[in-house]
């Protein structure tokens, strides 16, 4: 499905749109949800293009970052309304 079919449904349905998490400061922001999309974001970190000798400027953003983002916002939003939250499945496992 194409991204203006789906923005068209959620208008029409009179969804809100989500917040994109970089416009965000407070949990208020994100009453309707959060958006983590970065364009051109990979899932592996530019690290890995750097040591495959790649181009990696296309984004500064990786999958690890949208999911320290995601960890932030449940944290903030949970505090906020007093239910402290635990994330051992967002945790790094330590080495």
């Amino acid at each position: 499905m194409h991204v203006p079919y789906v923005v068209g449904a959620a208008d029409a349905l009179g969804i809100p749109f989500l917040t994109p998490y970089l416009a965000g400061n407070k949990s208020g922001d994100y009453a309707h949800g959060a958006n983590f999309a970065v364009g051109g974001a990979t899932a592996l970190g530019r690290g890995y293009f750097r040591r495959k000798k790649l181009d990696a400027r296309f984004t500064p953003y990786s999958l690890r970052w949208q999911m320290r983002w995601l960890k932030k916002v449940l944290v903030m939003v949970s505090s906020q309304q007093g239910t402290p939250i635990a994330l051992p499945w967002l945790t790094a496992p330590q080495r």
